[in-house]
């Protein structure tokens, strides 16, 4: 369905802080017809209405300064709205309605994570860190109920077997069990129950200790005592429902959806203070959106969603038009590639056969164990070696031994039938599984020990020039290196196989001209099956100036942001906080010792390529 003119987006009066990502998903909203759902009238607030604020904890937060120890389902750009939703809390609160702060609660053996067969890594895990709420939300939940405003706490995604996207109870129905994770035949009578869709939503659970911590766990026996989220906000007599948070078109368009199933009159999504799930290049959508906005615009038409700005209910507001922005550049492949991060695999134990150009991974066994999971095994093909030309600081910098002498490119191992969005989420868990979906580099010792390895992630800092149509003479002498295109974006772009090609490699063609195609090394990528075929479309992508610096990853792999000793100090932190850079205001220090995380992963270094 075409949208209305690019220009005229600016009147949906949405607000996005130097928010590229939000901008791209506005002109994807735009041409799949959402001005049809869209509502910029002003809305005057009352105790009739209801804000969720749709799970802002810690792990769905990307890392900032406030949340260190967070991210291990990070979406992006998450902490930009922050601020915005700490503006709308306090209005809501003020104008009489009832604030809900919902928190995602998973047991450790959760049906959602991929480790248990699911599709999401482990996050929110009961107890941990990351199941609290993001610091700006949790002050403004506690500011509120100082003051004696009607501010709850709720959970859900609590039952193991089962998993609650919205903060609704789901229709028992085979379209609930669709959506969301669940273990079918589980043994559900054994917590009482009838049908796991009664554990769908969120509930209201009796918390002893939590005027003290906010993030206090519920009591022990408070689940039979439970009280589900409709219930508790019929008894304020609400009757209209407004939705932000974390991620828009999971949990935050369900909770939307499912409050028009629990017999509410309205339901509206606060478009500007949410954002979609993403993923670079693993979500097929834009430049990785993983949820199609057409269809996402057909559930909310079906259901009587509206979608609004939040200086609708905020008249004050400064509305900052993230169309203004042009921070990210709007080409994807194939005319662009990444960027990326390379980072240490300290617990990633290869051995290599040089006459087969293969690698059998014999750690960690935690992640070999996800892969065998969906018939994975934990092998694949290695290119060529070429001598390492880092220096002595860059190698220093890196971790990588003084030993390492060579070094060559590892393909990742076959899919197997690993879910594509499960294999992108598992990929952002630790640096070992990153290699498992992206590959890497190994780097061996004068003896061909495997001494180090570094994984391709998602993430920035790893640059390439834009595309350069490929010569196809040169394909042959690649013939060994060929291997199945791993990133569905790309695949479903036509690309078939990529190879890499060493820095200063010499390529030899067909009729014995020689070609040295990239001096720090370069991906080529082909758009047929049969290598020795030519296609207008083939390319080859050169990395940036070797010295390039990791600057960020996904996941929790980005708790640590190391720089190139050549290139200046480590940054604390990938950004400010949202909330501080939102207020204009300046950071302060603050010295907190964090809790010690899920992961074990050690923290991960930067790489340059040759």
């Amino acid at each position: 369905m075409p949208g209305v003119p690019e220009s005229k987006l600016e009147s949906w009066n949405m607000s996005g802080d130097h928010s590229p990502l939000f901008s791209e998903y506005l002109k994807l909203s735009n041409t799949a017809g959402w001005h049809d759902l869209l509502s910029t009238d002003a809305v005057s607030i009352s105790s009739k209405d209801a804000l969720i604020v749709v799970d802002m904890q810690n792990d769905f937060l990307p890392i900032d300064d406030d949340n260190p120890m967070g991210g291990a389902f990070g979406v992006a750009e998450g902490g930009h709205i922050a601020g915005l939703i700490v503006q709308l809390m306090e209005h809501f609160a003020a104008a009489g309605a009832t604030v809900v702060a919902t928190r995602d609660y998973h047991p450790v053996d959760h049906c959602s994570f991929i480790p248990h067969g699911g599709p999401f890594p482990p996050h929110c895990v009961q107890g941990h860190v990351g199941s609290h709420f993001y610091k700006p939300i949790g002050e403004c939940i506690t500011k509120l109920r100082s003051l004696g405003r009607n501010a709850e706490i709720v959970f859900k995604g609590f039952h193991e077997d089962i998993d609650s996207f919205g903060s609704f109870q789901y229709p028992d129905h085979k379209d609930s069990f669709e959506r969301v994770s669940n273990r079918p035949h589980a043994p559900c009578g054994l917590h009482g129950c009838s049908t796991l869709a009664v554990w769908t939503g969120a509930v209201k659970l009796k918390c002893s200790n939590c005027d003290e911590d906010l993030n206090a766990p519920p009591d022990v026996l408070s689940c039979h005592r439970r009280k589900t989220l409709a219930d508790l906000l019929k008894e304020h007599n609400v009757e209209r429902i407004f939705a932000c948070g974390l991620a828009m078109d999971y949990c935050v368009l369900d909770t939307c959806i499912n409050s028009i199933h629990a017999g509410f009159k309205q339901a509206t999504l606060i478009m500007d203070a949410a954002r979609a799930a993403y993923l670079p290049g693993i979500g097929q959508h834009g430049s990785g959106f993983l949820q199609d906005p057409v269809d996402l615009r057909k559930k909310m038409l079906a259901a009587g969603v509206r979608i609004m700005p939040s200086c609708a209910c905020l008249p004050d507001m400064a509305v900052h038009h993230p169309l203004s922005f042009q921070e990210l550049s709007s080409e994807i492949f194939p005319e662009q590639l990444g960027p990326y991060a390379l980072i240490t695999s300290p617990r990633l134990r290869l051995t290599i056969d040089v006459k087969a150009a293969t690698y059998l991974a014999l750690a960690p066994e935690a992640e070999i164990q996800d892969l065998r999971l969906y018939n994975v095994e934990p092998s694949g093909k290695i290119g060529p070696f070429a001598p390492i030309t880092l220096d002595h600081a860059s190698r220093a910098a890196l971790e990588i031994p003084e030993s390492a002498k060579n070094f060559a490119w590892g393909y990742p191992p076959n899919t197997g039938n690993f879910d594509e969005k499960a294999r992108g989420y598992f990929s952002i868990t630790t640096p070992a599984a990153a290699f498992f979906v992206f590959g890497g580099f190994i780097y061996t010792d004068d003896k061909g020990q495997v001494v180090a390895v570094m994984a391709l992630s998602l993430g920035s800092g790893l640059q390439f020039k834009p595309a350069v149509k490929w010569r196809a003479k040169y394909s042959a002498c690649l013939e060994s290196r060929w291997q199945p295109v791993p990133v569905p974006l790309m695949k479903k772009k036509g690309a078939k196989l990529y190879a890499w090609v060493n820095p200063g490699e010499v390529l030899t063609s067909s009729d014995n001209e020689s070609w040295t195609n990239a001096k720090h090394g370069s991906f080529v990528y082909l758009f047929h099956d049969n290598p020795l075929e030519e296609d207008d479309r083939d390319v080859y992508f050169q990395v940036f100036d070797k010295r390039e610096v990791m600057k960020t990853t996904l996941g929790r792999m980005s708790r640590i942001m190391p720089t190139l000793p050549a290139l200046g100090q480590a940054e604390p932190s990938p950004e400010l906080s949202p909330v501080v850079r939102f207020a204009g205001a300046e950071a302060e220090p603050e010295a907190e010792t964090s809790p010690q995380a899920i992961s074990e992963e050690k923290p991960a270094k930067c790489c340059v390529i040759s």
